[in-house]
């Protein structure tokens, strides 16, 4: 079943290697890494089950639903399912 997250409501223990969950909510916390590029564009990056996933927008909301997107049509993850730590990298 590779590729589906699944949450317990009833125990909070999940494997190493996946996201956090909320388990009053059942969802995932995954860490967004935002950077600002030229002309403004932020660039992200998130790696979910060893795979880094890296896309860009014009702003957080748009980068949070391409990443929504990205999760569900590679990994089947129900977007509603997913919530995002943002940490900001500026060099």
């Amino acid at each position: 079943m590779s590729g589906h997250f699944k949450t317990k409501k009833s125990s909070c223990e999940q494997p190493a290697d996946f996201p956090k969950t909320n388990c009053l909510t059942s969802t995932m916390i995954v860490i967004l890494k935002v950077e600002k590029g030229e002309n403004g564009v932020l660039w992200g990056t998130v790696i979910y089950q060893n795979n880094l996933i890296v896309d860009s927008a014009p702003s957080l909301a748009e980068l949070e639903v391409h990443f929504k997107t990205l999760l569900k049509d590679f990994h089947g993850v129900d977007p509603e399912t997913v919530e995002f730590s943002v940490e900001t990298f500026n060099p």
